[in-house]
């Protein structure tokens, strides 16, 4: 039996890429396709020879997986020329038709629920020959073919992938996990002591800065000493781990590791610590050597995978012999400026637990949910009692700001996946003899972890120096699907690379409503250039779908002096470090990549992607929730155009009492001022953000 065997892999709105297989094994494997009849003889005005003459013939094999090359089932359409059947062992799933020299060109077009369409338009020459079959550039992108002889018909395999609405195509395959996202420092941070706790064999840990003097867990006492916190510091907890293999990649900020620069964010003690052999605690310095051009721009990400290991992964397919056509990884060549750095933040311990998030392994990236300004927990390690004593009565606020960021701590598949990269950066660091490499030891013999039962589906997601860009698809590809709300709360919103994306959706769909929550901006900051033109471009295209806003909290101060009483009103912007999206109550992203050009090109991200309703749904309910506060909390729904309504009322009832509080409050008696704040104050942590247009421009867009 001849056979053609042509992988073709497909994502029809997305990336398209196509695959080409040989199949040595061709006759035994399809063997059993013998039960579709060859077509009867037709007329012909051939010349009589004596033969009975039979017309060429060719079978077709159409077999539906995802872009992961695992079995997809798919509704089907064909044209209505052939009689399409269902496949015969081994191709079980699949749908075939045998050809005769009338059918020159047919239509299949196959459909899965988040999945992109798949339609291929199928040439047929009518005869047996190796080119008997090509695909319409215009659904198929490339085509390449291999042919087998045989005596019977001739059989063109094409497995249709069909690519991700939402996931990115270029990633790991998505998989059931329990996830669990955690709104701010101090649950996150106590979660992860917790889990630090239970950890026997290994912590694999990854940060962009540190300090050995950080507090996971914080008490409110003041009386406590150093002694006293040192256990619940970060180097305290790990000390106490004696005989866990300990690992961290500490990610540098450029390229090299000069020694002169070997203290920039990190400390004494950890170095102290990196020196020591032999102590269950290993540290490498690994830095990122991209140049970025300081005015103008490196290429846009080109997500790039390799087919052929996808499909050599199932069976029955896994001794087959491929040719591929593949993409090339992207090159950055362009006006050097060394500002490129590893931001990745991730922690797996025994192989079992893993966290992925925005905070840094830092005093300042924790704080309670409520944001309070008067918290004595938010302060450096070595405050004295007298400073933390003076935040508990009111007399100074917490030197570190009020704080706002995410993580998920996830058990499943993707626990694997994440230890995984950190693996390969590890080894790779070590092959590269990076600072403190000559104490390092490979990290190998990972295991794969089960799909959670009753799990989200989720996704990990890199930005890497060497062109990996999977952040940037699954943003892109979720934007596109976007019918309701897209909702980016960030440090930064100024990626011009995702700008088109989101205001072309925006124009295919008059109901989508866009919210950004995010941070002022500096006019001195050469970042504000982009930024301005972000915001100015949605400002004034979606004026009635278009929300920019800030953080911020506030505190009523009453102090009964013996002269003069005081009334104090402060109100401070909370430091935004969040790097989250939300997508229609069923895309929620979080990680560490920022909302601009460098997060999606050339940074060290790593982000996890989430689809499920229920999840996103709640997610997104608790965070508006907090937003808008009590006042205005029963007036939220399910409703995206509601919501949206909601909250910009509360970002301007905010703005309007928070004006009235500085320039009234002080006029105020201690019990006038005490019972005008029951009645009438901000609501939550949401208000207006603008941006001058009186920016410098200095760099180019993937700078900052």
């Amino acid at each position: 039996m001849p056979v053609q065997a042509l992988w073709f892999l497909i994502s029809c709105a997305q990336d398209s890429k196509l695959l080409v297989l040989k199949d040595q094994k061709a006759d035994t494997a399809l063997q059993d396709t013998d039960e579709t009849p060859p077509p009867p003889p037709v007329p012909s005005d051939e010349p009589d020879t004596g033969e009975e003459w039979t017309p060429p013939v060719h079978c077709v094999i159409i077999m539906p997986v995802d872009i992961w090359g695992r079995p997809l089932e798919v509704n089907w359409s064909f044209g209505e020329q052939e009689a399409w059947a269902p496949a015969t062992p081994p191709w079980e799933g699949g749908m075939q038709v045998t050809l005769d020299e009338n059918s020159l060109l047919f239509y299949a077009t196959l459909d899965a629920t988040d999945f992109n369409r798949l339609e291929l338009g199928i040439n047929y020459n009518g005869t047996d020959s190796s080119d008997a079959i090509l695909l319409d550039e215009l659904y198929a992108g490339r085509a390449t073919t291999a042919f087998v002889e045989h005596e019977d018909c001739p059989t063109t395999v094409i497995f249709g992938g069909l690519g991700h609405q939402f996931f990115a195509d270029s990633a790991g395959a998505p998989s059931q996990n329990q996830v669990e996202i955690l709104y701010d420092g101090e649950d996150y941070w106590t979660a992860v002591a917790e889990d630090i706790e239970q950890a026997e064999e290994r912590i694999s840990w990854s940060t962009w800065w540190w300090e050995s003097t950080f507090e996971l867990l914080r008490s409110p006492d003041p009386t406590l000493d150093e002694t006293d916190r040192y256990p619940n510091t970060i180097m305290g907890l790990f000390n106490a781990k004696t005989f866990v293999d300990k690992r961290l990649l500490l990610n540098r900020f450029w390229g090299e590791s000069s020694d002169w620069l070997t203290l920039l964010y990190t400390d004494t003690a950890l170095l102290d610590a990196a020196e020591m052999p032999a102590d269950f605690f290993e540290i490498m310095l690994v830095g990122n050597e991209v140049d970025v051009p300081l005015t103008g721009e490196l290429p846009d990400p080109d997500p790039n995978f390799s087919l052929t290991s996808r499909i050599q992964n199932q069976a029955p397919y896994a001794e087959l012999d491929f040719v591929i056509r593949d993409d090339q990884t992207p090159q950055f060549i362009d006006v050097p400026v060394y500002a490129a750095s590893w931001h990745q933040k991730s922690i797996v311990l025994d192989g079992q637990v893993a966290y992925v998030s925005g905070f840094n392994s830092k005093q300042t990236d924790w704080d309670g949910r409520n944001h309070l300004l008067y918290d004595p927990r938010r302060t450096e390690y070595d405050a004295s009692e007298a400073e933390r004593s003076e935040i508990i009565d009111l007399d100074a606020m917490a030197p570190l700001p009020p704080r706002s960021d995410y993580g998920v701590r996830i058990e499943g598949p993707l626990v694997y996946s994440i230890e995984s990269h950190y693996a390969e950066r590890w080894n790779q660091a070590i092959d590269e003899e990076v600072t403190f490499a000559e104490h390092a030891s490979e990290l190998d013999d990972l295991e794969a972890n089960p799909e959670v039962e009753d799990g989200v589906m989720a996704q990990l997601n890199l930005t890497t120096p060497d062109g990996k860009a999977s952040i940037f698809e699954s943003h892109r590809n979720a934007i596109q699907q976007a019918t309701d709300y897209i909702f980016i709360e960030d440090q930064y919103f100024r990626a011009p690379l995702l700008n088109d994306f989101i205001y072309d959706r925006m124009i295919d769909e008059p109901d989508l409503v866009l919210i950004v929550v995010t941070m002022a901006v500096d006019e001195l900051d050469p970042g504000l250039k982009y930024t301005y033109l972000s915001h100015e471009r949605f400002a004034a295209d979606f004026p009635d779908r278009y929300l920019l806003l800030q953080l911020r909290n506030d505190a009523l101060i009453l102090r009964d002096n013996l002269i003069f009483d005081e009334v104090d009103y402060d109100n401070v912007p909370l430091y935004l470090h969040s790097k989250l999206r939300m997508i229609d109550d069923r895309y929620l992203s979080v990680g560490s990549c920022n909302m601009n050009n460098r997060g999606y090109k050339y940074e060290g991200e790593m982000n996890v992607s989430i689809l499920d309703s229920d999840f996103v749904r709640e997610v997104r309910a608790e965070i508006f929730e907090d937003m808008v506060g009590s006042d205005y909390v029963d007036y939220l729904s399910d409703d995206a155009q509601n919501n949206f309504e909601v909250i910009a009322l509360a970002s301007e009832d905010n703005a309007i009492a928070a004006e009235w509080w500085e320039d009234e409050g002080e006029e105020l008696s201690l019990d006038d001022a005490q019972d005008t704040w029951i009645i009438y104050r901000p609501s939550g942590f949401v208000y207006p953000l603008d941006f001058s247009s009186d920016y410098l421009d200095i760099v180019g867009p993937d700078l900052f």
